[in-house]
Order: structure tokens, then C-alpha cells, then sequence
């Protein structure tokens, strides 16, 4: 320590650490563990050195972090964390962030092996949606700008698969259902999945965040009922998405082909698929007609890749009177 700083080097370990009460204490307000008065000084001292952190649970205003190994360093203005391991709602993380005056530098990577994606999802969301399974999830996230706009300067990709699990509330997967039920071709041909939930083999989301939007390269649901595949963008900023989704009903399709000779006649021995687009605000997006002429290449193959042969796109009749199907929920896919 000298007249104008102080330098540390420290370990430390907890139990439990909450930043809440720690943010409060560092300001001199009250707590749940007393008051605290903030030294009165008219002599600015500098703080440098490293902060070599261990701690089994840290509490945050909104979530909890568990088994926390990071080392905080702190030089003139800049604060650097270099994030060993904690785990967040199931979700493993490691990775950089450095903060200064003028904003912050973030480097993130997020991992998952066999977690529990319902724990997860009503962990992160504060609610339960109603999918379940088995998931992994790898990704790399990085931003840095000032503090007011540093959320749309992250920008990177995540990869996430589930397994054997089922679809009880997804309102983007039951708004198509519906919609599937609404048209003639198809009409009612669904309908336990929407109270029973949609049994699954494997859901996939591969997707680049750019400016806080995430592109959706590939989003696939692999079920013995039906195949979905979609294309789109997911903007977090505001709050909405925009999907072009193909959907392959296979319970009721062979029986269709098998006594509908004109159907047969059109589709010959491909998969006749289904296009819908999806669009709206997370919680009530808005399922609609999509003409087979704006499906594009990419969901079209990916559907071919998934059911491992020809494909026919046939857009089905909707019966007058009946409504676009639009739908409310909290997450999509």
C-alpha cells in the first residue's frame, strides 16, 4: 500500500456470494446484514491487483451461477475477468470480459452435454414451456461497444440438439399442428398431438447471432407423426420472428396417397411436404399460408436430408370460413 493505491493479491473462497448485498455494501447502503456508511474521503485511492475468486454458489438479480472459478484483475480503469467455469442454469460457461470507462469486451463460450432441457428452459425463461428431452449446446458469443448498446454487439453462433423428448406448449410446432388441421388435405388428421404433445426423436437449431439477431440456418423437429424443417430469423431486439417452415405429416400421409388417386397422380413416389410461414411477436406468432414459389433452396434441402428422399411441395386448400391460425406462447421452437 502506498499514499495513492493499493495493490492486492488475494484468494478467495465462499460458499455463497450475493451480489446484491455485495453491490449494496461497496455503495454504503443498507442491507438485510446491517447498514454500512461509506468511507468519506476527499482522497482518491487506486485499487489494482488480482482477485482470484472460488465460490459453490453466486446469486445475480435473475439468475444463480454454481461452482464459479474466475480470476478478476484490475488495472488503472480496466477491469479484466477471466471466467474458468460456472454453470448457469445448466448451461456450463468460460471465457473473457474486459470493462473500462469507455464500455466492455465480452468473450463467451457457453456448453452443454446431456442437460435436462425442461430444468433449463424453465430455468432461463422463469416458466415452463413443456418440452422436454435430453440436449447439448456448444456456441461462441463475443461483443464489445458501451454499456447501453452492447447487447446488439454480440454477435457469434450456437449449436443445439435434443433428444427423445416430447412438445407439450411450443406454440410455433402446435400453431402449425393447427394449421396442418385447418386444410382440407389434412383436416383434423393431428389433432391428439395438440392435447398429447409431440413425441420427438431429435430437435436441431444451428444459428449465427448478428446485432441481436439470430439467423436460423438450419431448425429441424424429427418425429414418428411428422418432420419439420425451418429457415428464418429470430430478433431478440424486438421481439419478433420470421419462419419459412416445410412440414412433412407422415401419420395420415399414406393413407391420403393410398385413396386419393389426384394426390398420387401429383407427388409420384416423393414425400409431399407441406409450406407454412410463421411470423409475429414471440408470444403470438401467426401461422399462414406460404406459396411453394417463396420456399427456397436451403429448407428444402433440409428436409431432403432428413427424410432421405424426393420431396413434392404441395400448398393444401383451406376450407372458407376457416381463420389463419395464429397462436400465443413464450418461446419459439
Amino acid at each position: 500500500m502506498t499514499d495513492t493505491g493499493v495493490a492486492l493479491d488475494l484468494d478467495v473462497s465462499a460458499a455463497r456470494i450475493n451480489i446484491a448485498a455485495f453491490q449494496a455494501l461497496l455503495k454504503g447502503k443498507k442491507t438485510e446484514y446491517g447498514s454500512t456508511t461509506a468511507p468519506n474521503t476527499d482522497k482518491k485511492l487506486s485499487l489494482d491487483g488480482d482477485l482470484r475468486l472460488r465460490a459453490d454458489v453466486i446469486t445475480l438479480p435473475s439468475y444463480t451461477a454454481q461452482a464459479v472459478s474466475m480470476t478478476i484483475s484490475k488495472t488503472g480503469d480496466q477491469i479484466t475477468a477471466d471466467l474458468e467455469h460456472a454453470s448457469i442454469c445448466g448451461i456450463y460457461l468460460y471465457g473473457t470480459l474486459q470493462a473500462d470507462d469507455q464500455g466492455m469486451e465480452m468473450s463467451l463460450n457457453p456448453r452443454a452435454s446431456g442437460g435436462k432441457l425442461d430444468e433449463s428452459l424453465r430455468c432461463i425463461l422463469h416458466e415452463d414451456i413443456g418440452v422436454s428431452g435430453d440436449y447439448d449446446l456448444s456456441g461462441h458469443l463475443t461483443g464489445s461497444g458501451p454499456l447501453k448498446s452492447f447487447p446488439r454487439s454480440l454477435h457469434g453462433n450456437l449449436d443445439f440438439t435434443a433428444r427423445q423428448g416430447r412438445i407439450h406448449n411450443d406454440k410455433v410446432v402446435h400453431g402449425v399442428i393447427e394449421y396442418l388441421n385447418s386444410t382440407s388435405l389434412l383436416k383434423g388428421s393431428h389433432s391428439s398431438l395438440l392435447k398429447e404433445g409431440v413425441p420427438y426423436e431429435t430437435i436441431v437449431l444451428r444459428g449465427a447471432l448478428r446485432e441481436g439477431t439470430i439467423t436460423l440456418a438450419e431448425g429441424s423437429v424429427k418425429s414418428k407423426d411428422l418432420f419439420i424443417t425451418a429457415e428464418g430469423t429470430l430478433d431478440l431486439s424486438k421481439d419478433n420472428l420470421v419462419l419459412n417452415v416445410l412440414v412433412a405429416p407422415f401419420s395420415r400421409l399414406d393413407r391420403l396417397l393410398s385413396k386419393i388417386p389426384i394426390v398420387k397422380d401429383i407427388a409420384g413416389n416423393a414425400l409431399v411436404v407441406v409450406p407454412v410461414r410463421v411470423e409475429g411477436t414471440f408470444n403470438k406468432p401467426k401461422v399462414k399460408p406460404l406459396p411453394v414459389s417463396a420456399v427456397g433452396m436451403n429448407v428444402t434441402n433440409l428436409m431432403k436430408n432428413i427424410v432421405q428422399a424426393p420431396v413434392k411441395i404441395v400448398e393444401p386448400v383451406i376450407p372458407k370460413g376457416s381463420e389463419k391460425v395464429s397462436n400465443t406462447g413464450k418461446d419459439p421452437f
